[in-house]
């Protein structure tokens, strides 16, 4: 660069002032990235101690309603753990032994159905509408049925 002419002078004076004005930028760039930087670690500082006080806090709220639970339950834990293994057949078992009973329920509750049936001239407008609706919505559920086992289908079934 030739500094004798004016121009290359001026050019040389907006070349500096230019560089400065770029250096002056990055560094309030810089500095603004340092602010930023500080503020991002006080957030994070303060959000993990807040997570800590909310983690102590659960983490005992949670232990005291184990321990609440277990102590009224306590009666329901086994000590003798080869019992563990007997509780699925006395579970059986123990509603196997009840069928005897259900099954004279059954027969009880069948014999005065069928009486009712036999003289269905008899029967209230009540009795008859609340046996009218049963037997529909009986019918209802076998279409259902029906309807889902051939696969979603009203034509019939996939052969």
């Amino acid at each position: 660069i030739d500094l004798t002419t004016r121009e290359d002078i001026s050019f040389l004076l907006l070349l500096l002032s230019f560089r400065k004005h770029n250096y002056e930028r990055r560094t309030r760039s810089i500095e603004l990235l340092g602010k930023m930087s500080a503020t991002v670690n006080n957030l994070l500082k303060s959000t993990k101690a807040l997570a800590e006080v909310a983690g102590k806090t659960v983490s005992s709220r949670i232990g005291q309603s184990y321990a609440q639970v277990m102590e009224s339950n306590a009666k329901y834990v086994l000590e003798d753990k080869s019992k563990l293994a007997d509780m699925p057949k006395q579970y059986i078992f123990t509603h196997l032994a009840e069928f005897p009973k259900y099954t004279a329920q059954a027969t009880k509750e069948w014999t005065i159905t069928k009486a009712k049936l036999s003289s269905w001239r008899e029967l209230s407008a009540a009795e008859a509408a609340t046996g009218l609706i049963f037997t529909g919505e009986l019918f209802a559920w076998f279409c259902v049925g029906e309807y889902v086992g051939r696969g979603f289908s009203l034509t019939g079934y996939s052969v």
